[in-house]
């Protein structure tokens, strides 16, 4: 494992550098736009223009690769994101902040696929599967120090604190840019059309979209409902932090669990008591700091365990060779999702104040429970026996998919469509 592991110390330590600038952000941004005035519904609306990017950057980012190389559209897309936290430090009107969120989220994703696809290249293919655990560790472990570390750079200045993030993106291309090892093959877009397997799996489907929809809504606005949850910048950076940390502890027992219980049982209880906990922060709005930061970490646990439990019941039910398509139809409908949270969260956000990010959440999560146990009563659960083992995975990229050899191929095999063009 630490051989597997070895040759990629240099491109984890490139993507964490570059995610702990991406957590910065994401607190210093809704930060910056209450020193601008600016209204929180507003604020959540504008930010999520990083989702609109997540989808088009999918489909553009692999043009890049093939054209020009795996290093040179790492180095492009950190400068381009480096660019474009600067440009946010000093830039007050909305279209532009809008527009330069959507330009961050396509080089994010772009990021993300360079990262996954070389991960690929070197990683053998029984390690595969605890390589991208460790890789899922480093990428939210490093959110969580961005978020955490965010309000405590230069006194609590937001645009000081965008000034580092931007430092940060600059500083990750070092290390890949000093790679000695070769880079991967092409990386593919997702097939059109792939989105009618979700038939496949109903109630995956619905976790995925949903899980889109919760997690754009939380960095849309987690950050301004917890400001206005505590009043203070740096436990609103902690409170974030926790609910990062809880996805990252719960995921691991969560999967261990539908292993040996059932995949859809597990994903339906998750739900649910994500659910329960996003409505008893909404309604109660928990004055302890001590019972807010338990709840935050319960529910990022849920939440963010979501996906992963959805693509896993997705797996148990396509044929071997759709899995791979099928999972990628997954990505692009939890981008889909992602994009549309703001806009579930902005008009009511506006009416009804913060704590309506929490009930919306709470609406949506119940949503994904209610259709969990009405599937129950039309269609039996896969047999133990039948599923496939559960993998941790982060909602990055496509090139995060082909790994798996559970995703690939049920017998063991790996089946990747890059090995015929290397």
């Amino acid at each position: 494992m630490t051989r597997a592991l070895w040759p990629l110390a240099a491109l984890f330590t490139s993507i964490a550098v570059v995610l702990i600038g991406n957590g910065i952000i994401a607190l210093a941004l809704p930060l910056r736009s209450a020193a601008l005035g600016r209204e929180s519904g507003v604020t959540g609306l504008l930010l999520g223009g990083y989702f609109v990017g997540f989808i088009v950057g999918t489909f553009l980012v692999p043009r890049l690769v093939r054209a020009v190389g795996h290093i040179r559209v790492f180095a492009a897309l950190a400068a381009i994101g480096s660019t474009m936290a600067l440009a946010l430090a000093y830039s007050e009107t909305a279209v532009g902040w809008w527009l330069l969120r959507l330009v961050q989220g396509i080089a994010l994703v772009g990021l993300y696929l360079v990262t996954e696809s070389w991960i690929n290249a070197v990683t053998p293919t029984a390690h595969r599967g605890r390589v991208f655990g460790a890789y899922m560790m480093v990428t939210l472990l490093a959110l969580a120090v961005g978020v955490v570390g965010a309000p405590w750079i230069g006194g609590g200045d937001p645009s000081l604190a965008l000034v580092l993030a931007a430092a940060l993106f600059s500083l990750g291309i070092l290390p890949v840019a000093l790679l000695p090892f070769s880079a991967p093959g092409s990386v593919t877009a997702p097939p059109a059309g792939s989105l009618v397997l979700a038939r496949v799996a109903p109630l995956a489907t619905v976790a995925v979209v949903a899980s889109g929809i919760a997690n754009g809504a939380f960095w849309s606005y987690g950050a301004q409902f917890f400001l206005a949850a505590s009043g203070d910048a740096r436990a609103t950076g902690l409170f974030t932090g926790l609910v990062i940390v809880g996805g990252v502890v719960l995921q691991w027992p969560f999967g261990w669990l539908s292993d040996r219980v059932g995949r859809r049982g597990v994903l339906t209880a998750v739900a649910w008591v994500g659910g329960l906990v996003a409505l008893y922060i909404g309604i109660a709005l928990p004055q302890s700091r001590w019972l807010l930061g338990v709840s935050a970490f319960v529910y990022g646990g849920m939440m963010l365990s979501l996906y992963s439990l959805a693509v896993a019941h997705l797996n148990d039910q396509v044929p071997r060779e759709r899995a791979l398509d099928a999972a990628r139809a997954m990505l692009l409908a939890y981008g889909l999702g992602a994009a549309l949270g703001p806009l579930f969260v902005v008009g009511p956000m506006q009416l009804f104040g913060e704590r309506m990010f929490a009930l919306i959440s709470s609406a949506v999560l119940g949503v994904v429970g209610v259709y969990g146990l009405w599937r129950r009563t039309r269609r039996a659960p896969v047999a133990l026996e039948a599923q496939v083992p559960f993998v941790p995975m982060v909602r990055t990229s496509q090139a995060a998919l082909e790994p798996y050899p559970e995703i690939t191929d049920r017998s063991g095999n790996v089946e990747r469509e890059a090995d015929s063009r290397r």
